[in-house]
């Protein structure tokens, strides 16, 4: 890397993606070798469309390779025989309740679409497939998670994140507008892509709308986001809206930067333990039942009262956590800390300030004492427990840490 890693990161860019995409085309998960290409589309016993090399679509659309695969269904890269150009096809799962996903996705596609600069991937067209619904939409490139392993997980400079954020509160201030109204629900570095045939690290793009919400008015999921970028209000059962994607932003810098996943949990309850580990316990308001001055008949799996004979309890989350303060009305429980020892190499043990130092890029310009501070204020009053003190996007985007 250079003494300037942002320009070392744009010149290289290119090169970078097309390793990736190497690495990743030899992958066949998902589409099967070309033997004979079935002409009636089949299905598999999990409900995903058999694909082969060289299937047609819609009459134009000849599949090449896979490009991922989640729960309601895959993605292949295909040729437009129409115009030789490639185009990416998510393929949901047979069934009325993926189709109707399928159907409430593309819309939010085309709606956003016409968005100058993109916040997506352009939508082109969608058909039914046999018995599965299917979105052609423009072939972007590499996402953050393989971009970052390109790097060996060693992060980004501060300079690269700054562009990032930016684009990411921008793209996502455009979500939040009176004519779209869209919560995200699951921002991660793998839902945000590059362009191949752009070298600029700006132009990343949001994809994957397939567990989006119109707010306020559409179904508000109960288990939503990725568990690493989840909001504290969706673990804690809480109301939520437009602040989960912000707080997931947060998340995904701070990873971009320092190559370590702020919050690697594997389950819910190690979840809350490495939330209080990081940023002290949540406000009392969000665990407490205000009218029974209980817990929360749902966060009893996470939290108890405080009572006098607890003493041992109460030492309990005195040792786990000798950099907070214990509040004096609940506790953690011993459940909880006991699952979260048992993982202990994946807790940090120390504030949020004293984490976000990278020192592969303390040697490169743009990150002084001053530079980090910017950066800890940005993060910090972004990852904040209730979402009504959690900074919105337009106090993101007049920060310190992007005034420059």
């Amino acid at each position: 890397m250079s003494g300037r890693p942002i320009i070392a990161l744009t010149l290289d860019i290119e090169k970078t993606y097309r390793g990736i995409h190497g690495l990743t085309s030899k992958l066949r998960t998902g589409v099967n070798q070309p033997q004979m290409a079935s002409m009636r589309p089949q299905t598999d016993d999990r409900g995903y469309l058999i694909v082969r090399i060289n299937d047609c679509f819609n009459g134009r659309y000849c599949a090449e390779r896979p490009l991922g695969q989640g729960s309601f269904g895959r993605v292949v890269l295909a040729k437009d025989t129409v115009n030789n150009a490639y185009v990416a096809i998510k393929i949901m799962k047979a069934g009325k309740l993926f189709t109707h996903k399928g159907r409430e996705e593309a819309e939010i596609m085309s709606l956003l679409s016409d968005e100058d600069p993109p916040i997506s991937c352009k939508f082109i067209e969608s058909f039914m497939q046999g018995n599965h619904y299917c979105i052609v939409m423009e072939a972007l490139g590499s996402n953050l998670y393989h971009l970052l392993k390109s790097t060996k997980m060693q992060g980004f400079p501060l300079q690269t994140i700054r562009v990032w954020a930016r684009k990411y509160l921008t793209s996502f201030k455009k979500l939040q507008h009176e004519s779209i109204r869209i919560i995200h629900t699951d921002c991660k570095p793998e839902n945000t892509l590059i362009p191949f045939n752009n070298t600029c690290v700006e132009d990343i793009r949001i994809v994957d709308f397939g567990s989006a919400v119109r707010y306020p008015e559409g179904q508000m999921f109960l288990y939503i986001q990725s568990r690493y970028y989840r909001a504290p209000e969706v673990l804690l059962l809480q109301p939520y809206d437009y602040q989960i994607d912000i707080w997931s932003i947060a998340a995904i810098l701070f990873e971009m930067h320092t190559g370590k996943v702020l919050f690697p949990a594997k389950s819910s309850e190690i979840l809350c333990y490495m939330m209080i580990d990081i940023l002290g316990y949540p406000p009392k308001e969000m665990i407490m039942d205000e009218e029974q001055k209980q817990i929360s008949n749902s966060l009893k799996r996470y939290f108890k009262m405080r009572k006098q004979e607890d003493a041992e309890l109460f030492h309990l989350n005195e040792n786990a956590f000798p950099h907070q303060v214990v509040p004096d009305s609940y506790l953690l429980n011993k459940s909880v800390i006991e699952m979260a020892e048992a993982q202990k190499e994946r807790i940090f043990g120390r504030p949020l300030r004293e984490l976000i130092r990278n020192p592969v890029m303390t040697q490169y310009e743009g990150h002084t004492s001053a530079d980090y501070e910017e950066f800890e204020e940005f993060l910090s009053k972004i990852l904040v427990y209730d979402p009504k003190r959690r900074w919105t996007i337009d106090e993101a985007l007049n920060s310190r840490f992007l005034s420059h």
